[in-house]
């Protein structure tokens, strides 16, 4: 629950649920419709981000369409990259401004089953809130970083989870590329990050961003993530990359339970909220 009032905004309040098969949907279903309740938000409006398994995010050549025919000129750019019928895919497109390769001009592509938009937003409906907007990772994270002290930066935000790591690079408030990698992590507190693993992916990712796609390598690199603490991030990765490296902590909010909260989850949440317009579908 985020405040606008103040001059920046502020996190009110944030509760975290884990869909797993030992707490059914109905049961969560019930639990965060009891908090709306309570809390006076019924028909409040919210952002919903999808989770990374959920959607496709592509770097393809810009059609030289009017960017009102943009969503529909790329479906058929990429139709063999879907595994499902591109006639029952939801499409949005963002431009990468001044980002071109031979003189093309380069466009992010987000591709998500319509079925499961429709089951996201009727979900949300049943609970009580109003579906404002439909958010990408990548785009609750950059509105985080517009609303921080690294908003005129060249930034690349590394998020390390259980299992896996994602790399996203944004630039004057717009993101222009972003990696999902694997990684031998098992997210808790006591767990060593692999960080040579981790090195190496993110050396051969941002050699890629500079070298094919032609943009300049960020001057800066912020780790959040599953318990990722400043004590995680040694000498090996900081003498390793050229970059000046930041963990990005949520110290500065009041919550009474703040150690039991994935610092990543609770920036895109942040993020999210942040959001003006419908990320699938409506404005950007």
């Amino acid at each position: 629950m985020l405040d606008n009032s103040a001059a920046k905004p502020v996190i009110k309040d944030y509760i975290s649920h884990t869909v797993n098969t030992s707490h059914p949907i109905d049961k969560i279903t019930q639990v965060v419709s009891e908090y709306i309740d309570q809390n006076n938000l019924t028909e409040a409006s919210c952002c919903l981000v999808l989770n990374d398994s959920d959607y496709q995010l592509l770097t393809i050549e810009a059609p030289p369409v009017p960017e009102e025919e943009m969503a529909e000129a790329v479906k058929w750019k990429i139709k063999d990259l879907l595994q499902f019928p591109v006639n029952e895919a939801i499409v949005d497109v963002f431009l990468q401004p001044d980002s071109h390769i031979e003189g093309k001009f380069m466009a992010n592509v987000v591709v998500a089953h319509k079925a499961l938009i429709d089951k996201k937003r009727q979900y949300v409906e049943s609970i009580g809130l109003q579906l404002g907007a439909i958010d990408i990772p990548e785009l609750a994270y950059r509105n985080y970083i517009e609303s921080s002290s690294h908003n005129e930066k060249n930034i690349a935000l590394v998020l390390i989870k259980k299992d896996s790591g994602k790399l996203i690079v944004v630039n004057d408030s717009t993101v222009y590329f972003s990696r999902n990698f694997s990684v031998h992590y098992k997210g808790g507190l006591f767990d060593d990050l692999p960080e040579n693993e981790i090195v190496l992916e993110l050396q051969r990712s941002l050699d890629y961003y500079e070298r094919q796609l032609k943009h300049a390598i960020p001057t800066d690199i912020i780790f959040v993530g599953e318990n990722i603490i400043e004590d995680k991030i040694t000498s090996i990765t900081k003498d390793s990359l050229n970059q000046h490296i930041l963990v990005e902590s949520i110290s500065g909010y009041e919550f009474s339970d703040e150690d039991s909260m994935s610092t990543s989850n609770v920036i895109a949440s942040y993020g999210a909220a942040l959001r003006q317009g419908l990320a699938l579908g409506g404005a950007r």
